[in-house]
């Protein structure tokens, strides 16, 4: 995210020396799906423009969501249990004319777009001749150090596993720039459980980062509850991982969300257009039913699918896109203005009574549906970009 004392009209102009489309980054993790007509093309990139008030409106109301997680999960700043978590992204729609935001649904660790936020702000800022440029994943970084430590005292090196597949980007950057030593592991098996820590070539490591491993052994997750080492991977076992949580929220700023129930049926058809069927575990939108973009036929069968396995659904209020002030980088003209907000929620490293926040975005280009989520990126028109906030009102 970028603060500039530049008018809008500067912004626009300068942000036409932006160029991110040979971008290696916007090619592969931040690419399209391998099974789409798409793969190997770059990713398209914008900026969103906010207002410092709208700025000030966001922040509040995630204060008080923030607040609320720390109650329910009873947390209390310690010397072993600085934070109640590294961060989160909140999924939300913001109407910057109408300031009226409503967030959709708190995604934990796993969440990814600080990448390209990070990525879309380094080449803003230097378009812009904004030099203090703050990154977001040093900061997330510094956050999880200090919870490692916090646990096994000073730590120096780390054991960073990741799939083959997953490229190095700018959260690995930020890691190895924390670390002395950071080993990069695609292979568990070579890996192994000892009673003071995990095992590599001989070598005894405490400090582990598993990004997007697609599990750990369970070896390892009772090293982890002993408090021998420290894990650093998304977990979903915790109140604030899970979609149903929404369930207990009755913000005005947060979508209604409520249990699926059968006895609801008869609602649940008349009112397909209103709302949004999803399922209480999982990530990317895959589960994401949304009425209005569902035939008549398709809403009932999806339904029946649910009622199946009730638990593993929620039912939730439709909120339509909102609309920003967008502005393209390079020649890039978007075809309209239907942006969706990922607010990263991340305690204070020095307070954790208190947050700051980071905000990535995307955008629906106008092609085809007008509903955002795209959970295979098969989708052309789904932007990505970053946040700038001026001081005068957008």
């Amino acid at each position: 995210m970028i603060k500039t004392t530049l008018q809008l009209s500067q912004i626009k102009s300068k942000l036409q020396q932006v160029n991110t489309s040979k971008d290696v980054y916007l090619k592969t993790s931040a690419g399209f799906d391998q099974t789409s007509k798409f793969a190997g093309r770059y990713r398209k990139t914008f900026s969103l423009i906010l207002s410092q008030d709208d700025m000030d409106l966001i922040t509040s109301q995630m204060e008080q969501l923030y607040n609320k997680v720390c109650k329910d999960i009873d947390f209390s700043p310690s010397k072993s249990e600085p934070y109640p978590f590294d961060y989160v992204r909140v999924d939300a729609f913001y109407d910057s004319a109408e300031k009226n935001l409503k967030a959709l649904e708190i995604n934990v660790r796993g969440a990814g777009m600080h990448e390209i936020s990070e990525l879309c702000d380094y080449y803003c800022a230097e378009a812009l001749d904004e030099n203090k440029l703050e990154r977001l994943n040093d900061k997330i970084v510094s956050i999880q150090k200090n919870i490692q430590e916090a646990k096994l005292g000073p730590v120096n090196k780390l054991l960073y596993i990741t799939q083959p597949n997953k490229p190095k980007w700018l959260y690995y950057d930020a890691v190895k720039r924390a670390y002395n030593d950071v080993i990069y592991v695609t292979n568990l098996k070579v890996l192994t459980a000892g009673p003071d820590g995990v095992i590599l070539q001989d070598k005894t490591y405490t400090a582990i980062t598993a990004k997007a491993s697609g599990g750990l052994p369970e070896e390892l997750w009772k090293l982890d509850k002993a408090g021998v080492i420290s894990i650093i991977q998304p977990k979903i076992d915790r109140l604030i991982g899970m979609k149903e949580y929404l369930n207990e929220l009755s913000f005005d700023f947060i979508a209604s969300s409520r249990p699926l129930d059968k006895l609801n049926h008869e609602l649940y058809i008349k009112n397909r257009r209103e709302l949004v069927l999803k399922k209480s575990k999982s990530s990317g939108a895959k589960g994401v039913i949304v009425g209005v973009d569902a035939s008549k036929g398709n809403w009932k069968k999806e339904l029946e699918k649910a009622y199946t396995e009730p638990k593993e659904w929620l039912m939730q209020e439709f909120i339509p896109p909102s609309s920003g002030i967008v502005v393209g980088h390079g020649d890039l003209i978007p075809k309209n203005n239907k942006v969706l907000l990922g607010i990263f929620i991340l305690p204070d490293i020095s307070d954790p009574t208190t947050i700051t926040i980071d905000i990535s975005v995307k955008l629906y280009d106008g092609l085809g549906s007008e509903i955002i989520f795209d959970p295979a990126d098969i989708h052309e028109d789904i932007w990505f970009g970053n946040v700038i906030v001026i001081n005068s009102a957008v």
